[in-house]
């Protein structure tokens, strides 16, 4: 199917590189200029950073149960990677008091995961 013009015009900024369709673009960065108001685009912001540290924290978990080394090791650094990116993303967010004091409650309890898991900071 034809990536419809009406969605990622060439007066758009990034080029989008595909079209999965009802206006979605594959390149995230062509998705963003979609979003109709910077209210919308800062609760997405917010959205992502709490899914990201979620499932940064279900690999924490995984990792510290598991007797499995490969699958530790594999799930330590996926939640490593995760936490970098949640520190990278809450720079850019625009995020209320109460979601600011959640978000570092859940990174301290990340950090402190990783830790156990011989992470150093």
């Amino acid at each position: 199917m034809r990536h419809p013009d009406e969605f990622c015009g060439g007066s758009r900024l990034v080029q989008c590189t595909g079209w999965i369709g009802k206006g979605l673009c594959y390149n995230v960065a062509a998705m963003l200029y979609h979003f109709e108001t910077a209210e919308e685009l800062s609760k997405l912001k917010v959205e992502f950073i709490r899914t990201d540290l979620d499932v940064a924290l279900t690999f924490a978990q995984i990792a510290l149960q598991t007797d499995k080394r490969e699958k530790a090791i594999r799930n330590q650094r996926n939640a490593r990677k995760g936490y970098d990116a949640v520190l990278q993303f809450m720079g850019a967010a625009s995020l209320t008091r109460f979601e600011q004091e959640n978000i570092t409650k859940s990174l301290a309890l990340l950090k402190s995961a990783l830790l156990s898991l011989g992470e150093s900071f």
